[in-house]
């Protein structure tokens, strides 16, 4: 009977898979820490939680797009970016939903990011922390709901254009006759017009803010539907 010679291609692609097998399933590449970085809310815990991996298991096994999925599933987490690291880490870095506004709907307050998704719920305003918004008829709203409201989307528009930082110097945004107008947490109105051009009046409504943190004023209104911002006084009461 004749033999079968083995060809030394094939010889060396058996070798080859066989070094590559040791090494994904070598102890040395095994996950052992989980290190994630961007969280505000979250906790270490949490991303490991979400995750769903196993401490121990073999690094290379780990399917980072399958993580990527898990994490973007929880409706705290905006963006997830997940990576192996040599020898033995798994590197995720995560971008929590942030609440921008809150909405009152029957003696509850929704928190809604600035894509219009309800993502927490509150049996009370949170006061100086993001402002509420009044005049905008909702239907039955549920936490992980998005909020298709036309109104709303043009608040939501202008208060993805500021800094996060002054969300906490706005106290109330109120839609009514197709305007918006705003107060700050000292009570002064801001009067925001039709929001036309939005990321103009989100920079000189982080000015405004701004220049009063700095020098405080008695303003009782600043109007921004016009070309240059009128601020009018309040009257002194002698």
């Amino acid at each position: 009977m004749k033999k079968r010679n083995i060809r030394p291609g094939v010889l060396l692609l058996i070798a080859v898979a066989a070094m590559l097998l040791i090494f994904v399933y070598s102890p040395i590449f095994t996950l052992r820490e989980i290190r994630a970085s961007g969280m505000t809310n979250l906790t270490n815990e949490d991303i490991v939680q979400i995750c769903g991996v196993t401490y121990g298991a073999p690094l290379f096994s780990l399917e980072t797009d399958e993580i990527s999925k898990r994490l973007l599933s929880d409706l705290r987490v905006e963006e997830a970016v997940v990576r192996r690291s040599l020898p033995s880490y798994l590197d995720i870095h995560i971008t929590e939903r942030v609440p921008v506004v809150t909405v009152a709907k029957d003696n509850h307050y929704y928190a809604v990011d600035k894509q219009g998704l309800v993502i927490d719920a509150y049996s009370a305003p949170k006061f100086g922390q993001i402002p509420n918004i009044n005049g905008v008829y909702l239907e039955n709203i549920f936490i992980g709901d998005k909020i298709a409201d036309e109104n709303l989307k043009k608040i939501l528009s202008f208060l993805s254009a500021l800094n996060y930082e002054y969300l906490k110097e706005l106290s109330e945004l109120k839609f009514t006759d197709d305007t918006i107008i705003g107060k700050t947490t000292a009570g002064v109105v801001i009067r925001l017009g039709d929001l036309s051009n939005v990321e103009l009046k989100a920079h000189l409504t982080e000015n405004f803010l701004e220049d009063v943190k700095r020098n405080p004023i008695n303003a009782e209104y600043v109007d921004f539907k016009y070309d240059a911002p009128f601020i009018k006084m309040k009257e002194e009461i002698e």
